[in-house]
């Protein structure tokens, strides 16, 4: 099979980061995490949609006197590059690999890791982005059900943007709500995960938290 797109998610994939998302990471930082438990709770059980928890999550982080300093801090403090993540999308490009990053996180995250550390992907879909105004407070955002299901519309959409059969890319992922896309695409290798029905689903497992590790793969 030749593979010629490779997707990552991006919490714990192409970003190192000490909680299992930049959400929960968020709401350590501002001490909002019982709060916020209530709005997954709402989630989940389906009684509102992706783009409606994260808007409403939005707002809550505005209510905890979230503003873009203070994301920034948490941002230097916490989120790091996975080990090889740069040399690993370089590297594929060099290789004429199209490489992707497709995420429910949040997509300042990625400008942040981006202007810091020179990570890029070719393309990139993120669920949600944060708006700060002029004074470094927030005003809104942008909202999406770019996540679980949704995640395969963003591939699909990257796939014909690029002119890739999905069943020519790769997916790289570690969470659960990762599964969906590991059954569509053609390529669908479990990094550093815990997720065991993810793991079966996938025809790689990398134990490592090395994304370099993927490279003889794809």
């Amino acid at each position: 099979m030749t593979i010629r797109l490779v997707v990552f998610d991006f919490d714990r994939t192409v970003a190192d980061i000490p909680a299992p998302s930049t959400w929960e990471l968020i709401d350590r930082a501002l001490n909002c995490e019982e709060e916020d438990r209530s709005l997954n709770q709402a989630y989940h059980s389906g009684k509102i949609d992706y783009a409606t928890w994260s808007r409403e999550t939005v707002e809550l982080y505005k209510r905890y006197g979230l503003n873009k300093s203070k994301f920034e801090d948490v941002m230097k403090n916490y989120v790091r590059p996975m080990v090889g993540a740069q040399e690993v999308l370089d590297s594929l490009r060099k290789n004429g690999k199209i490489t992707a990053i497709v995420s429910g996180s949040i997509l300042n995250v990625y400008d942040f890791l981006r202007s810091r550390y020179g990570v890029r992907a070719d393309y990139v879909s993120f669920a949600s982005e944060i708006f700060f105004n002029g004074d470094g407070n927030v005003t809104g955002g942008n909202f999406t059900n770019y996540d679980y299901e949704g995640k395969v519309e963003a591939i699909e959409r990257i796939c014909e943007q690029a002119g890739v059969p999905i069943k020519e890319s790769a997916m790289v992922g570690d969470s659960h709500n990762d599964i969906f896309a590991f059954r569509k695409v053609g390529l669908p290798i479990a990094f550093n995960s815990k997720d065991q029905e993810l793991i079966k689903e996938a025809k790689f497992v990398i134990k490592e938290k090395d994304l370099r590790k993927i490279l003889p793969l794809v």
